[in-house]
C-alpha cells in the first residue's frame, strides 16, 4: 500500500519529532508550564491517591521500552504481569498529567496573570475527594484518603453526581477507587 502524503501531527501535541515517546518528553512539557521537577510531583500524586509505584518515571520508562520492543519485534513475548504493569504505568501517568495541567489552567484562570500563576506552581496544592466502591457494591465518599465516610450511595451515578458537585465547589479531583482501594477512574470538574 502506498500512502500519498505522510501523516501529520497536531501542533499542540508533544513527542512528534521522534518515532518514539520518552519519559523526558513528558517531563519537558510539564517543566515548560512552570513546574520545576515533575517526577517527585507525580510520585506524590500517586502516593496521595493510592497508586503503588516504584516511581512514575521508572514505570513509564519501562512501559515505553516494552511498547517499543513489541512494535519492532513480532516475536516479542511479555509476561502478563508486564502487561498489567504497563497498564498501571499508563494510568498513573495519565492521571498525574491531567491533574497537573488542570491545576495549572485552573490556577491561571483564578489568578489572572501568568507571573502570579508561576509563583503558585512552585508549591502546588492538589486536593482530592474519594469515592470508594465497597464489597457490598455501595459507594462511600471520603474527603481524604483515610477520612471517615462522609456519605454512602447505593448507585455509582448518584455518587458521581453528588460527590462531583462537592468536588467542583472545592476545586478537588474526584478519585474513584475499586473495592481494593486502587484508583480506577478520576474526574476533574473545573
Amino acid at each position: 500500500m502506498h500512502v500519498a502524503t505522510p501523516p501529520k501531527f497536531s501542533a499542540l501535541g508533544f513527542g512528534t519529532e521522534n518515532s518514539n515517546l520518552y519519559a523526558d518528553d513528558l517531563s519537558s512539557v510539564i517543566k515548560a508550564i512552570g513546574f520545576r521537577d515533575p517526577w517527585p510531583l507525580m510520585d506524590n500524586i500517586c502516593a496521595t491517591v493510592g497508586i503503588s509505584t516504584s516511581g512514575v518515571k521508572d514505570d513509564l520508562t519501562n512501559f515505553l521500552r516494552r511498547r517499543n520492543q513489541a512494535a519492532h519485534n513480532a516475536n516479542a513475548r511479555f509476561d502478563p504481569s508486564d502487561v498489567d504493569q504497563s497498564a498501571r504505568a499508563a494510568f498513573a501517568t495519565a492521571l498525574c498529567f491531567d491533574v497537573i495541567f488542570s491545576y495549572c489552567v485552573a490556577t491561571a484562570k483564578k489568578v489572572g496573570s501568568w507571573s502570579s500563576t508561576l509563583l503558585i506552581l512552585r508549591n502546588p496544592r492538589f486536593d482530592f475527594r474519594f469515592l470508594d466502591e465497597g464489597q457490598d457494591g455501595r459507594w462511600r465518599e471520603r474527603t481524604s484518603v483515610s477520612a471517615r465516610v462522609y456519605r454512602t450511595y447505593q448507585l455509582e451515578q448518584d455518587a458521581r453526581r453528588d460527590a462531583g458537585s462537592r468536588a467542583r465547589a472545592r476545586s478537588q479531583v474526584l478519585i474513584l477507587r475499586d473495592p481494593t482501594q486502587q484508583p480506577r477512574d478520576w474526574l476533574i470538574l473545573t
